[in-house]
C-alpha cells in the first residue's frame, strides 16, 4: 500500500473512531434529559420511557463499572434523578422502577455494590419500594439490612396510610429488632419512635412493639452483650414523655433497663471487662433520665460508682439502691419492675397493647 492510500485508510479510521465516540456520548441519558420533561399529571408512555432509560443506564453503572468512585457517581445520578420532578406521580412511577432494576445488585457477590444499592433505594421514601425493602430486610450483608430499616423510616408516614403495608413493615421491623443489634437495632428503635403529629392507631401499633423489642432485648442487656447495652444508652436521651400517660411507659421503660444493667453487673464474671464499664455508664444514663422525670434531686447510684471501693462492692451497693430507693419511687408512680433473670422474664407483655 503506497503512502497516499495509507494516509486515506488512516482517516478513515480516526473519522469512524470520532463519530461512534459522538454516538456513544450522545446515548449518554442525562440529568438535562429529564429536566426538560413536563411533569403534570399521570406519565404517559414515552415519559416512561425516557426515566426507565435512565435508570437502566445508571443501574447497569453501578453493576459494570470498576472503580468504586464510579458506583458512587452512578448512585448519585439515580437519586439526583428521582429529586428531579417534586412531582408524586414523578417520584413513585421512578421510584418503583429504580426499586425493580437495582434489586439485581443485592444478588451480587459484592457488599460495597449491594449496600451503594441499598443506599440509593432508601433516598426514595414511596411506598412503591416496599418489595424491595423487605428483600433488603432479609438479606445476608448487615449493612444492607440497615438500610434496609432506614428506607422504612424514611417512608414510614406513606406506608402507614396503607393497612396492608403497614403491618408488613411493622412485622420485619419487629423482626430486625428482636433478632439483630448494634446499629441495626439502633435504627429499629428510632423508627419506631412515634413523631407526635401521626394518629393515634399508629402510635400506640409503634409504641406496642417498641416497647416489645425493649423489655425482650434486656435480656442481652443482663448478659453484658456491648452492643445492646450501647444502644440502649444511646436510647435513653431519645425516651421523651409527651404526656402524663406517656411518662408512665418511659418510666417503664427505664426501670426495665435499670433492672437489667443492675442485675447484669452483679452477674459480670470480668469486673475490668468492656461489658462492664459500659453497664455502669447506662446505669448512670437511666438514673439521670429517672430522676429528671420524676423530679427527683438524688443519684444514689452514680455516688456510688464514684466510690473508690471494689468493683464488686460497686454492683451490691448499686443493686442495693435499685430496690431501697429507686423500687419506692417507681411504685409511686405505679411501676414494677418486670425484668427477671430468667428466660421466661422476657415473654412479659408490654406497656401498650397493638391496636393494628
Amino acid at each position: 500500500m503506497n503512502k497516499p492510500s495509507r494516509v486515506i485508510v488512516i482517516s478513515v479510521i480516526i473519522a469512524f473512531q470520532f463519530l461512534m465516540t459522538e454516538s456513544v456520548e450522545a446515548a449518554v441519558p442525562t440529568i438535562e434529559d429529564l429536566e426538560k420533561i413536563t411533569v403534570i399529571g399521570p406519565l404517559p408512555a414515552s415519559v416512561r420511557k425516557k426515566m426507565e432509560e435512565y435508570i437502566g443506564y445508571y443501574v447497569n453503572r453501578m453493576k459494570s463499572v470498576k472503580s468504586f468512585k464510579e458506583v458512587i457517581q452512578a448512585r448519585k445520578r439515580l437519586i439526583n434523578g428521582y429529586n428531579v420532578h417534586r412531582s408524586s406521580y414523578w417520584q413513585s412511577g421512578y421510584a418503583a422502577i429504580c426499586a425493580d432494576r437495582i434489586c439485581a445488585l443485592l444478588d451480587i457477590p459484592d457488599a460495597a455494590r449491594q449496600v451503594q444499592a441499598a443506599i440509593t433505594l432508601a433516598n426514595m421514601p414511596q411506598y412503591t419500594i416496599q418489595p424491595a425493602i423487605e428483600k433488603m430486610a432479609k438479606h445476608s450483608n448487615p449493612a444492607v439490612r440497615y438500610w434496609a430499616v432506614r428506607a422504612y423510616k424514611a417512608s414510614i408516614r406513606r406506608m402507614v396510610l396503607y393497612d396492608a403495608r403497614a403491618e408488613k413493615m411493622f412485622q420485619t421491623l419487629k423482626c430486625l429488632g428482636m433478632n439483630d443489634s448494634g446499629s441495626i437495632l439502633m435504627a429499629v428503635l428510632r423508627c419506631l419512635t412515634p413523631y407526635p403529629d401521626m394518629d393515634e392507631k399508629t402510635i400506640s401499633t409503634m409504641k406496642s412493639i417498641f416497647d416489645e423489642i425493649w423489655l425482650a432485648r434486656c435480656k442481652d442487656v443482663y448478659a453484658g452483650k456491648v452492643d445492646v447495652i450501647q444502644t440502649y444508652h444511646k436510647m435513653v436521651r431519645f425516651l421523651i414523655p409527651f404526656s402524663e400517660a406517656d411518662k408512665k411507659r418511659i418510666l417503664q421503660l427505664l426501670a426495665d433497663a435499670l433492672e437489667a444493667s443492675s442485675l447484669g453487673l452483679i452477674n459480670a464474671t470480668n469486673r475490668k471487662s468492656l461489658a462492664t464499664k459500659r453497664l455502669m455508664e447506662l446505669l448512670i444514663a437511666l438514673e439521670n433520665k429517672l430522676a429528671d422525670i420524676t423530679a427527683t434531686n438524688e443519684t444514689p447510684i452514680l455516688k456510688i460508682l464514684d466510690e473508690k471501693i471494689s468493683p464488686m462492692e460497686k454492683a451490691i451497693k448499686t443493686r442495693l439502691k435499685v430496690n431501697e430507693y429507686w423500687k419506692s419511687i417507681l411504685a409511686k408512680h405505679g411501676i414494677k419492675l418486670r425484668f427477671h433473670a430468667s428466660k421466661k422474664s422476657t415473654t412479659t407483655k408490654p406497656t401498650t397493647s397493638p391496636s393494628r
